[in-house]
């Protein structure tokens, strides 16, 4: 993960044992692999932003499994494709 640390990302999403853990920081990576393929890059300018969304899509994705995002999740992901 480029975009949080592992200690936001577990504070987030309040992973608070290892496995919780594990689960989370691979969830974040394939959120930013996600985030990556739609076209945002990672700058300084949007790294707050891009890092608040993989913890969005972490939480979700570990709290509903295999769900579709959020709407307000996918709103953000577009804010950013095309205000960043």
């Amino acid at each position: 993960m480029v975009s949080v640390t592992p200690e936001e990302l577990y504070l987030y999403c309040k992973a608070d044992n290892e496995e919780q853990q594990l689960l989370a920081d691979q969830l974040a990576e394939a959120a930013e692999a996600s985030i990556l393929s739609k076209g945002i890059s990672l700058n300084d300018r949007n790294k707050p932003r891009f890092g608040l969304l993989v913890k969005a899509m972490t939480l979700h994705e570990m709290d509903h499994p295999g769900e579709e995002l959020p709407r307000g999740i996918r709103e953000k992901i577009n804010d950013l494709k095309f205000n960043h």
